[in-house]
């Protein structure tokens, strides 16, 4: 295969004009920013609301009043929502331009919730003489100085590119000119082409691609993403190229950015569900951004917390639980059951033993009358909680794995294991594989498949509103579970 020589046309990352360099901040999603904004503003219209309208409603009892005044609130917020995205007021040119988006804003909200205020005087009950006028007021200066204060954060962001998304096509011909038409072609979202990577010379894959150079392989890549030159990863090579695609995949995965396979590449048919989209790009996910640092700090601080105040509150039920071992029958309070670990290091899971101590006279290993009322209730696994002070895992997070006794086991364990330290999460004594029985033991290659599948979901999804949604349920499905692999 005709290798192209690319040192020649690579631009300086530092240097390149339009290109960020490591001193600009890192791209912002505005669709958190809108999200954050349109959250804010239904607070604030919501809790004034209430106010106005239980003044409004003081015929009514205390309770009456309030529960009055929330529902005609909710709705009143609604509709004024509506509004403000109907102008599309969230939009990131409202948002740098602060007097424009504070203008606009003000004008729907006078017009939307004056026109209902004035409805509900009318129709439905008195309003308390110029409260309505104050309320307009009130309203009118909370967006003049929220999206002041906005734009004074937004513009500069704005001004340095944080808003543009870079995006890098791995592969070139046919694919690759499907994708970048469809990104090109696409209302409403902010892109910049960084260029395209692609291993094969020219007379597979053209040096340009409607407009945009082939500017290195896919080794050079690293480099524009450790300068921050990169924010997606877009794969334009068919599934239909498997051996390829699983030569890229290693490669890419180490790399801190969203990486995803353009839809278009992909031959066999999905659900539309399976797809995220930019514009008009269909995608599917490969590799999600690794979680940030501080994500990751808080949880392990939140994690020990949990755990000491868990063994504070439980330690009556642990030392009953010791003293019963101990007084039914001989050997340790503690045994140890090796798990695979954050970073694939081996650790020594604590429980309480729960069976006898082999010796000449029975070599066998029984059950222990506490033993097997403490593995039932899945009480034997209290002394994780000590895991958790140490460091070796988390309360919520990924199965802990067992070392694998088959090779093609172990593939789907890897799987698994290479997505989590990509987002450097440890394993967890409870999780969303756990909760659906895939917790402990697994003997085929369906049921680690299954786990893989909850484990990879869980880290796609985590955030603490999931952890704090599995600690709730996970009582509950331990209830209805019948699997015997499943661990607390």
């Amino acid at each position: 295969m005709p290798q192209t020589d690319f040192t020649s046309t690579l631009p300086d990352p530092l240097n390149a004009a339009g290109k960020r360099n490591k001193q600009t901040p890192s791209y912002v999603n505005p669709g958190h920013v809108q999200w954050l904004l349109r959250l804010f503003d239904a607070a604030i219209l919501f809790a004034s609301l209430v106010v106005l309208f239980n003044l409004a409603l003081q015929f009514l009892s205390p309770e009456a009043a309030l529960i009055a005044a929330a529902l005609l609130a909710a709705e009143f917020t609604y509709v004024c929502a509506i509004a403000l995205r109907w102008i599309r007021i969230y939009d990131i040119d409202y948002l740098i331009n602060a007097a424009h988006g504070a203008i606009a804003a003000i004008g729907v909200t006078t017009v939307v919730g004056g026109t209902a205020l004035l409805f509900t005087n009318s129709l439905l009950f008195p309003l308390p003489p110029g409260r309505a006028l104050v309320w307009l007021a009130a309203v009118a200066l909370y967006f003049l100085s929220s999206r002041l204060c906005a734009g004074m954060w937004a513009k500069p962001l704005a001004a340095s590119g944080a808003f543009r998304q870079r995006i890098a096509v791995v592969g070139g011909g046919k694919h690759a000119e499907a994708a970048i038409a469809a990104l090109e072609t696409s209302p409403d979202i902010d892109i910049d082409i960084v260029g395209i990577f692609d291993d094969r010379g020219n007379d597979r894959s053209p040096a340009v691609v409607r407009g945009h150079k082939k500017i290195g392989r896919i080794s050079d890549l690293a480099a524009y993403v450790r300068d921050d030159l990169v924010d997606l990863v877009i794969l334009t090579i068919p599934m239909t190229a498997h051996t390829r695609l699983m030569q890229l995949l290693p490669q890419l995965w180490k790399l801190p950015v969203d990486v995803r396979i353009c839809g278009q590449a992909i031959d066999m048919k999905l659900s539309p569900r399976a797809y995220t989209f930019l514009g008009r790009l269909p995608l599917l996910t490969v590799f999600s951004r690794p979680l940030g640092s501080g994500k990751l700090r808080n949880k392990q601080i939140m994690d020990r917390l949990i755990a000491a105040t868990l063994i504070g509150v439980l330690s009556p039920v642990i030392l009953t639980i010791a003293l019963a071992i101990r007084l039914t029958s001989k050997g340790p309070l503690l045994e140890t059951d090796p798990r695979i670990g954050f970073d694939g290091n081996p650790i020594n899971v604590l429980r309480f033993r729960t069976r006898t101590v082999a010796d000449q006279d029975k070599p066998e290993r029984t059950l222990t009358p506490v033993g097997r009322f403490l593995e039932m209730t899945s009480l034997n696994a209290m002394p994780e909680l000590f895991n958790v002070l140490k460091g070796d895992l988390s309360i919520v997070g990924p199965a802990a794995h067992r070392t694998p006794d088959r090779d093609d086991i172990g593939l789907y364990e890897k799987v698994a294991d290479s997505y989590c330290l990509r987002h450097g999460i440890k394993p967890g004594l409870v999780g969303w594989a756990q909760m659906h029985g895939f917790g402990g033991h697994m003997d085929s290659p369906q049921m680690i498949e299954n786990r893989v599948k909850y484990d990879l979901e869980y880290v796609d999804r985590f955030s603490w509103l999931f952890d704090l949604r599995i600690l709730a349920k996970t009582p509950f499905a331990r209830l209805r579970s019948q699997s015997p692999q499943y661990v607390v």
